[in-house]
């Protein structure tokens, strides 16, 4: 299926919302393992219970963007090849990521399977992760058309906001969604400050 020009428009703010909360999901999980400071979970439930549900935020819009970004076609995806002709991030993926990753992640996220004890918890480095897809994002950014690129220009703002790591990286909210960011969140009725 080939979007038309009005679905691609659409369809770019669903790849921002994917990336963006990625970006939030780690800051998330970063925050959450910074209150773990005794060293077990057990002693803090509820920053364990945020780092592991931030994890895997994270993990499954790292695979979502993994699909798009590699052009894996399951009937209505979008793809990156809709945006930038001929565009196939494999190997840009692929060059250091490990080879069973997106088995893991289906197997240990998306699927109760008996595979599990074979893969294991789960050790993810959500260091090398976050750096490969904001790579291939860029790279996949300088293949565009000028009018394709400003499909993208809240997806180029939130990385350049992650590479200038002390600045809010844009997220979904109201107004305009390219400068609202989440300062504090509420949970279980308490509220959390989460990016101070």
């Amino acid at each position: 299926m080939l979007p038309n020009i009005t679905e691609r428009e659409k369809a770019s703010g669903y790849v921002y919302y994917e990336l963006a909360t990625l970006l939030d999901a780690r800051r998330v999980h970063d925050k959450a393992a910074k209150k773990q400071t005794s060293g077990s979970p057990e002693t803090n439930p509820l920053w364990n219970a945020v780092q592991r549900c931030a994890l895997e935020s994270f993990l499954t819009h790292y695979r979502n963007l993994f699909e798009f970004l590699t052009n894996k076609d399951f009937k209505d995806n979008l793809l990156a090849e809709h945006y930038a002709s001929g565009w196939s991030g494999e190997d840009d993926w692929r060059k250091d990521a490990p080879e069973d990753e997106q088995k893991r992640i289906n197997k240990l996220l998306a699927h109760i399977s008996f595979k599990r004890d074979e893969l294991g918890t789960g050790s993810w480095c959500p260091d090398a992760m976050e750096a490969r897809v904001c790579r291939v994002f860029s790279e996949f950014i300088r293949q565009l058309t000028d009018h394709d690129t400003k499909l993208f220009s809240r997806a180029v703002e939130a990385l350049d906001a992650r590479a200038r790591s002390s600045t809010p990286v844009p997220t979904i909210g109201q107004g305009n969604p390219s400068t609202a960011t989440v300062i504090s969140f509420g949970w279980w009725a308490l509220d959390f400050d989460c990016f101070s």
